[in-house]
């Protein structure tokens, strides 16, 4: 059921990403309702229906990513992405900083009672793609995480620090994340044109 809720997480996602032929641009919401939605998404049919897309209540810790330290209070959470919605919609600084800031803030507050990894790695590549690193979506950042996750959330707990050294390895992660991630998806571009993956 997890699964099934990143999928759906990561088709929400990419409903949001520039229609590469279109002539407008996707209605973006704020990122807090980024979130939410994707979170209700990702929750929906594993978690309780009163948890899906709202932050935690004050005194409910998450249940999940607990190797990352303590979570700030549903409270504090709720301030937190309050701030990051409001300095990603006015930053223009380059895409791969702006989802990484956003993936490791989402890990290390934790807003959600669970599945706030799910949430964090959509939103990452929904930006990723809506700031035009990756207009078409077809890098896969997961393929550098998925058979080394120890490396990825011993980064996302330095990320969590806050120290300038904490951060500078966490966007330095995701970015050799986003590098692997193309080359997997030019090998299953590659593959579908040959004809060795198909509908």
């Amino acid at each position: 059921r997890v699964a099934t809720g990143a999928l759906r997480a990561t088709v929400l996602a990419a409903t949001w990403r520039p229609d590469l032929g279109g002539r407008g641009e996707p209605v973006v919401p704020p990122l807090a309702q980024v979130l939410a939605r994707l979170h209700q998404a990702a929750g929906a049919g594993w978690l309780d229906d009163a948890d899906l897309g709202r932050v935690r209540a004050v005194g409910a810790p998450p249940r999940d990513l607990t190797g990352l330290g303590p979570a700030p209070a549903g409270d504090e959470a709720a301030e937190r992405l309050a701030l990051l919605t409001r300095t990603v919609a006015a930053t223009r600084v380059p895409a791969l900083l702006v989802a990484a800031v956003v993936h490791g803030e989402v890990l290390a507050v934790r807003p959600f009672a669970a599945g706030n990894g799910v949430v964090a790695r959509a939103a990452a590549r929904m930006l990723l793609s809506g700031r035009g690193l990756d207009p078409t979506g077809a890098v896969v950042p997961e393929v550098a995480w998925s058979g080394t996750p120890h490396p990825y959330l011993a980064a996302a707990a330095r990320f969590a620090t806050g120290t300038p050294e904490g951060v500078a390895g966490w966007v330095s992660a995701v970015a050799d994340a986003v590098v692997a991630g193309a080359g997997e998806g030019r090998v299953v571009a590659d593959a579908v044109l040959a004809g060795r993956l198909g509908g």
